[in-house]
């Protein structure tokens, strides 16, 4: 028989607990930051040093207090933070240092590498500002849109987990042309990831019948597969990762295992993916090879890079310098920081004009402008893309240095603000635990959205809004409002409150 500790016990155990904190706050940034600056290839200035330790040190206090504190809130803000660490502080000890442009390889100014890591710091500082805004919460306590009671309910969402996934395996996103390109995209990416962690969730809660047991096992392997098949390695890495989110919120444990796979799969596949694109997509429209035959490639590909590697210590060099410079945002940023706005003026928020026409459908105007123009603006500007190739390429900046580019060092305390405080909105409407699960699950399915800080801030928020109405639009015959069962003490702090 388990015996529960004393009062005097719990006490001494929190005491403890809360004493031990600041050195478990400090020692993990002060430990990856040594270890980083040891292994590193290059002389890294005090300043960048200084600011790079802020930026581990701030996501991993938030998810430290996450864990000592309420347990229903999704630590949203650790989340983005690790990105921040994942795209700017590795590259600066690991990366290249140097930006491939259409005039040849440029290398970095050390002040603009200061001024990147010292910019990175003020984003991340205005992203939990914006995040630590307290926002009205009435509705969110009182009422909750939650899936319903019913067989009849849970049959709906097997059908539109089968129709969705058929209506991608025989359509595809170009089906219906750019006016309803958005749509499919829509269902392909949240209608669909919806319904699949719905049924993922009631698996975990042991809940599912044999029947959805087989759906998720099949549509798991086909979703790898076509993933792997298309030569998209953001794909596979957003799927897994929305898997693992699933898992951590209804456990509120943090997934390891799935972490290491994702890290895993990408380390692996990443050095096979310019092979395989190189021998699958010439042409337009050209599809050569079957599935299967498709993903071996991509495979054969990588594990001969790899193995490549292992013989030669240059191929070793260029493979993780390749795997860095895919996730790094500090070497664009930087010259970004270079070149503005001694070669480049600030723009005074030009690139962010699509925004006001974001929640106008292309499909009732189908020569809307597309957001791509701020990112070829940045491409062709910086010298990144020539203008000839434009078509074939689109690269970001990250809203970040998107911010920078319109308004300077104005730009991340005004434009990171702004999208920390809709984070905020986010997680507490769509993430926190006292939400209904249908409205987690379509938080979850957003998330890969929300942690892409790569995209440039329109494209960043442009279609959630239409994201989020299709998708409560298509479930409405499965969802209701509902008001959740509260406590006693709930009730009582609830009329101190009102009164």
């Amino acid at each position: 028989m388990r015996v529960a500790p004393s009062i005097g016990a719990r006490t001494a155990m929190y005491t403890g607990s809360e004493a031990m904190l600041p050195v478990q706050v400090i020692s993990l940034p002060v430990l990856l930051v040594a270890a980083l600056w040891l292994v590193s290839p290059h002389s890294i200035s005090f300043v960048a040093i200084s600011c790079s330790f802020v930026l581990v040190l701030l996501p991993w206090w938030s998810f430290c207090l996450w864990q000592k504190g309420d347990l229903r809130r999704f630590p949203l803000f650790a989340v983005m933070g690790a990105m921040f660490v994942l795209t700017y502080v590795v590259p600066l000890y690991l990366g290249q240092h140097i930006v491939k442009t259409s005039f040849g390889p440029r290398l970095l100014a050390a002040d603009a590498m200061d001024n990147t890591m010292m910019l990175t710091v003020i984003g991340i500082g205005a992203l939990w500002a914006g995040m630590s805004v307290p926002i009205p919460d009435g509705f969110a306590r009182e009422w909750r849109l939650d899936f319903g009671v019913t067989p009849a309910t849970w049959n709906y969402v097997r059908l539109m987990f089968a129709a969705a996934s058929v209506v991608m395996a025989v359509l595809g996103i170009g089906a219906l042309g750019s006016g309803g390109r958005q749509a499919l995209v829509d269902i392909e990416s949240v209608v669909l990831m919806v319904a699949f962690l719905s049924l993922f969730r009631r698996y975990l809660n042991q809940e599912t019948e044999r029947l959805d047991e087989v759906l998720l096992i099949g549509f798991v392997v086909l979703r790898l597969v076509k993933a792997i098949a298309s030569g998209w390695l953001g794909d596979l890495v957003a799927f897994l990762m929305v898997i693992g989110v699933g898992y951590f919120d209804l456990r509120r444990r943090v997934p390891k295992i799935a972490i290491a796979c994702i890290l895993l799969v990408f380390l692996f596949l990443q050095p096979g993916k310019n092979e395989f694109r190189a021998h699958y997509w010439r042409g337009i429209g050209v599809v050569q090879g079957s599935t299967t035959e498709r993903v071996a490639f991509w495979i054969e590909a990588s594990a001969r890079a790899w193995a490549r590697a292992f013989e030669e210590p240059e191929q070793r060099t260029a493979l993780f310098d390749a795997t860095i410079s895919r996730a790094s945002l500090f070497e664009p940023t930087a010259m970004v920081m270079q070149m503005t706005p001694t070669q480049v003026p600030f723009q005074n928020g030009r690139l962010y004009r699509y925004l006001a026409i974001t929640l106008i459908p292309r499909a009732i105007w189908p020569e809307k402008p597309t957001f791509s123009g701020a990112n070829q603006f940045y491409q062709v500007a910086y010298g990144i893309t020539d203008r000839r190739d434009l078509g074939k390429v689109s690269m970001a900046v990250g809203f970040l240095a998107e911010s920078y580019i319109n308004f300077g060092w104005f730009g991340p305390p005004f434009v990171v603000f702004v999208i920390g405080f809709l984070l905020n909105v986010i997680r507490r409407y769509f993430l926190d635990a006292e939400q209904g699960e249908f409205l987690r699950c379509l938080g979850i399915a957003l998330l890969p959205n929300f942690i892409t800080i790569q995209s440039q801030a329109v494209q960043y928020l442009a279609g959630i809004i239409q994201a989020i109405l299709l998708t409560v639009l298509l479930f409405s015959p499965a969802v209701r409002f509902v008001r959740p069962v509260l406590s006693s003490k709930q009730v009582l702090q609830l009329g101190k409150e009102k009164g």
